[in-house]
Parts: C-alpha cells; sequence; structure tokens
C-alpha cells in the first residue's frame, strides 16, 4: 500500500499540540502553552517540523489588540489544503462519497447506487466510485492522501477486514486488501458510527468534550463512545455495541442471531415488524407515527421500542459516565417530529441512570449521509494525524 503523509512529529507532546490546533483552529504559542501546561519554548520546538513541512503556517492577528503590549500575537493554524482525503459511506444500496480539506471542510461530493448484494459487487461499485472521485481530484489539480471507507458492523481497522456486517450480508471479508489490488492508493476502513464519531471529535460537537457519545438509530442501533480524548474500540474491536445490549423482550429475534437485543426492539425495521405482527399492517415508519397521537395500539409498541432505547441509554451513562449523548440517524428526524416521543425516552432514562450519571444531556443531531462520509474521510486524517 502506498504510503500516507505523517505528520513530522511523534512525542506525545507534540502529537498533542497537533491536535489542539485540528479540533480548536488557530492558536497562539502562549495559548497552546497555557491549554496544554507546556513551555513557549517547547512548544516552539515541536511545531517546528509541522512548519517546515508545511503541515500550519504562522498569521498575524486579524484584529490586534491596541491594549496589548509586547510583540503581536502569531496564531499557528492548520493549512487546510495540506491534506486531502476522500471518504465513502456504505449503505445496502448506495455509495455516498466525498473529498475533504485536512479542517473538514468538504470540497465535493457524488451519491450512486449499488449494483448489487454480493462482496463481488461491493468491491467493483467501490472500485468504480473511488476512479469518479480521483478522476474529479484531477480536474481540480488535486492529489489525494488516502481513502477511508465506512460499513456497518463489526470492523478490524487495523487488519482492513470486514468482519461481519449483517446488513450488508459480509463476513471476513479483506476489503482494504482487495481495494488495494486495483487502487494505487492507501485505504482504510473502520466502523461507519466509529468513524461517525471520530468526525465529532475532530470537527463537530464532540471537539474539546473529554467524555462522550453517539447513539444512532436507524436500520440499526449503533454506538461511537469517546472517553478521556480516545475512541474506544476494545480489545476485539467491537466496543460500543448498545444495539446487541440484551435489554429488549426475548421474543424478539435480532439480525445477529440472538433473541433480546435492543436493535430487535429499538430500530426502525424492528417497529414495523411489531406493528405487522399486531395489526397485519406493512406501514412505514412515517405512517406509523401519524397515527402515533390517535392509535392506541401503535402508540404502545413506540412507545415500548423508546423504552428499550432509554434503558439502553441509561446502561450507557452508568458505564461510562459521558457529559452528554448525541442522538443520531436517519430515524432521529421522527423522533425529534414528536416532542412526546423524546420527553418519555429523557424521563425514562433518568429513571435508569444512577445518581450524576442522570446529569448526562441527551442531544438530537440531525446528520445526513454525507456527514457520515465525512466520517469515513477523517478516519484518513486520524491516521495522518497520528491520533490513531
Amino acid at each position: 500500500m502506498p504510503d500516507i503523509p505523517l505528520i513530522p512529529v511523534t512525542s506525545p507532546a507534540s502529537i498533542s499540540i497537533f491536535h489542539a490546533l485540528l479540533t480548536r483552529g488557530p492558536m497562539a504559542r502562549v495559548e497552546i502553552a497555557q491549554t496544554l501546561g507546556l513551555s513557549q519554548a517547547a512548544v516552539t520546538k515541536a511545531i517546528r517540523p509541522l512548519l517546515s513541512e508545511g503541515f500550519v503556517e504562522l498569521t498575524n492577528d486579524i484584529e490586534p489588540d491596541p491594549t496589548r503590549k509586547g510583540r503581536p500575537l502569531e496564531p499557528i493554524h492548520l493549512v487546510a489544503d495540506r491534506i486531502f482525503t476522500l471518504g465513502i459511506k456504505v449503505t445496502q444500496d448506495t455509495l455516498y462519497s466525498i473529498g475533504m480539506n485536512f479542517d473538514g471542510s468538504i470540497q465535493f461530493s457524488h451519491i450512486t447506487g449499488r449494483s448489487g448484494g454480493t462482496s463481488q459487487q461491493l468491491i467493483d461499485d467501490l472500485v468504480k466510485c473511488c476512479l469518479f472521485l480521483l478522476r474529479e481530484c484531477s480536474s481540480r489539480g488535486i492529489s489525494p492522501d488516502g481513502v477511508g471507507i465506512s460499513i456497518s458492523g463489526d470492523v478490524d481497522n487495523e487488519q482492513g477486514i470486514v468482519r461481519d456486517s449483517h446488513l450488508l450480508g459480509i463476513h471476513d471479508f479483506a476489503l482494504a486488501e482487495k481495494l488495494t489490488e486495483q487502487l494505487n492508493i492507501p485505504i482504510f476502513i473502520d466502523n461507519d458510527v466509529r468513524a461517525l464519531t471520530n468526525a465529532e471529535s475532530l470537527y463537530g460537537s464532540g471537539r474539546n468534550v473529554s467524555s462522550w457519545a453517539v447513539v444512532t438509530i436507524g436500520e440499526g442501533i449503533g454506538c461511537g463512545i469517546y472517553v478521556n480524548g480516545k475512541i474506544l474500540t476494545g480489545a476485539f474491536g467491537v466496543a460500543g455495541e448498545l444495539g446487541h445490549l440484551p435489554l429488549g423482550p426475548l421474543s424478539r429475534r435480532c439480525s445477529c442471531g440472538k433473541n433480546g437485543c435492543v436493535e430487535a426492539a429499538a430500530s426502525t425495521p424492528a417497529i414495523r415488524a411489531a406493528i405487522k405482527e399486531t395489526l397485519n399492517e406493512e406501514l412505514t415508519l412515517d405512517q406509523a407515527l401519524s397515527r402515533y397521537t390517535h392509535d392506541e395500539q401503535i402508540r404502545g409498541i413506540i412507545d415500548q421500542a423508546d423504552m428499550v432505547l432509554a434503558d439502553a441509554l441509561g446502561t450507557l451513562a452508568c458505564l461510562i459516565g459521558p457529559s452528554k449523548i448525541m442522538l443520531s440517524g436517519e430515524s432521529i428526524g421522527a423522533l425529534a417530529a414528536e416532542p412526546k416521543r423524546l420527553e418519555n425516552i429523557r424521563s425514562h432514562f433518568s429513571k435508569r441512570a444512577f445518581g450524576n450519571s442522570a446529569r448526562c444531556e441527551l442531544v438530537l443531531t440531525q446528520q445526513t449521509f454525507l456527514d457520515w462520509a465525512r466520517g469515513a474521510a477523517s478516519i484518513v486524517i486520524s491516521r495522518i494525524a497520528r491520533l490513531s
């Protein structure tokens, strides 16, 4: 695999400085020193190689403070176009892709349908998508530094292997290796929710928050956990599988093959399946929600699903003590549209969370699939920045 352009620093202090610039924006040496507890001399030494290789640059004060004495501050900031990455979010039927600068700004996007559900068709679709993105880069005079691909399920990001993706029907598949055989560019893969969490930590509402989590609600129930500056992966790469905690009714069969999973009770397919079983009607989630206030049976089914979700959120709060949990995913719009549902979830959550963990804030975060693609692109950014 071709090499990616790692930042030219390796000490913990220098990596922390770069991380601060990546997440906080331009900072003067004195501000970096105060924030990280370093001397200004140490900061100067750490940024020297970053300056020489064009990863950061100095600028004069944009708005000088007339009351400030001494030399003007020279904020240090990232050179946004020094690194350019591509990101692809894979769903069951679509590839969402973007081209992104170092600072997280999306420069172009592309959406294309998938040709089929086999592993070979996935490879063919991804190669076709990557070639399109590379042509787009070439037309703009850009040489991308790597491609990040996010996919649902159990993903070994070190080996580049999809261990198990129930939604996509892929198992023990060396995705990164097979793509690298056809594309002369670094390829990195990761779980889609973990990638989304990574992007939130670098560019989104998770910046400079020590402990938080993302829970995605839609075709499945996903979770990314960020604690004390690190995304949890666990010994086997499956940390955060909130959707497979056995908190739901044991009568509900999950796509993973087990019974009683949160996902089997609270995901969109689970709610639709429960409605069909009870009312013998095929309804979309939106159709079901349109009857929420006046149909007691549908309201009961949806409320039961929401209580299982609230149990899972309370369990998560007790385990890691986050300051906030961001609720995201394709079903968040439906949750936001019915205030009573969110009120019930928050109320039940506060009863399940122990002690001060109940102070955790539940925040709705509506994101598009292009935001998920930005998560995929951020996988490469974290490798370049030596954060993973």
